[in-house]
């Protein structure tokens, strides 16, 4: 699974063909790490202990290609590049970047799924369900902004702010009722 597919020195004689490229290698991280993502929580819920290990061995392969894409961004962005695609470049890095970020939440749950098991901790129903729309959300978030960074679409890109002004709030929410009474 680990290591660049689609980026390889060569295509940085070209610049745009390079940055497409980087799209499509960060688009493929974003997959990685949705796919992390789904494990991590069904590790929680479901009390997995095989699939906390698997969570944690992918996380080493987003943090692999997170160094791998940069590199290769840096030296792109040491190209010449029109405007428009250092502007790719740029948000690129912030883009891996939030990627990166959401790694190293799912390594977090993976751990709060171990102390669930080693401490035997059971959740209620109602923070259950809180906590699963909560997740959906999330998941739905993730998913919309791969696709808008894949397909270049700015109006789905748009619409995710508002969503995740929500799920601050459901977190905010969760953390204030919920959480206390668990």
């Amino acid at each position: 699974h680990g290591g660049l597919k689609f980026l390889d020195e060569r295509i940085l004689e070209n610049p745009a063909v390079a940055v497409g490229q980087a799209v499509k290698e960060t688009v493929r991280m974003g997959h990685f790490a949705l796919e992390n993502m789904n494990n991590a929580m069904k590790a929680f819920f479901n009390k997995d202990e095989k699939l906390i290990e698997e969570v944690l061995k992918k996380e080493k392969v987003i943090n692999q290609l997170e160094r791998e894409i940069t590199q290769y961004l840096v030296a792109l962005s040491n190209s010449t590049l029109s405007d428009m695609d250092y502007l790719r470049v740029t948000n690129l890095f912030h883009t891996i970047n939030d990627i990166e970020r959401i790694g190293d939440h799912e390594e977090n749950l993976v751990e709060l799924a171990q102390y669930r098991i080693e401490h035997k901790l059971s959740f209620s129903d109602v923070a259950i369900g809180e906590l699963s729309k909560m997740i959906e959300k999330v998941h739905n978030v993730v998913s919309d902004s791969i696709t808008a960074l894949e397909h270049d679409d700015i109006q789905l890109a748009k619409s995710i702010d508002e969503r995740e002004e929500e799920i601050d709030i459901m977190e905010q929410e969760l953390r204030a009722g919920h959480i206390q009474r668990l």
